[in-house]
């Protein structure tokens, strides 16, 4: 329904309002809504990203700390744990969350922009963190990536792989 409202206003379509009345069979006793069934198919879309999110979270933040062990530079380690991370998050959304028919080419660009600006963005506010505000190098890091989460499932779910419709 909301969505058919959406839709509606940006296609310019008027929309009058009619009252009609509300019957409820036996005093609406009895709901045809089930919590869990229901709630899963409404918030799948989120619950599969924050899925794929937090498994390329535990990949980019493992080879964070293991590239800071060896390299100095903060940028460095996490410029070369977010490309890695990023191709298997690419690949999960596509596949599983999204489950896109988009052209591979064009989501592959579009995604690849993005995680250009969210590197950007990540790595601007990790040394933000560490340098200006003196905060853990490992803390900084979880606090930018929450940041950046819900920035990050609008693009996709909108502009790379279109689930959305409106």
């Amino acid at each position: 329904e909301m969505n058919c409202l959406l839709l509606s206003a940006k296609n310019g379509i008027k929309l009058h309002e009619i009252e009609i009345e509300t019957i409820y069979h036996k005093n609406n006793k009895k709901t045809h809504f089930k919590a869990l069934r229901d709630s899963y198919l409404i918030y799948k879309d989120i619950i599969k990203f924050s899925l794929s999110s937090l498994i390329s979270f535990f990949i980019d933040y493992l080879l964070f700390t293991l590239f800071s062990l060896i390299i100095p530079s903060i940028t460095l380690c996490n410029i070369l744990a977010r490309v890695i991370s990023a191709s298997v998050n690419y690949t999960m959304n596509r596949k599983f969350v999204f489950q896109s028919n988009n052209s591979l080419y064009k989501s592959v660009f579009y995604y690849i922009v993005l995680a250009i600006f969210i590197l950007m963005m990540n790595t601007l506010l990790l040394n933000l963190l560490v340098y200006k505000l003196l905060i853990n190098k490992f803390i900084a890091k979880i606090l930018v990536e929450i940041i950046l989460f819900i920035i990050n499932f609008i693009v996709q779910q909108r502009l790379i792989f279109k689930t959305r419709r409106w």
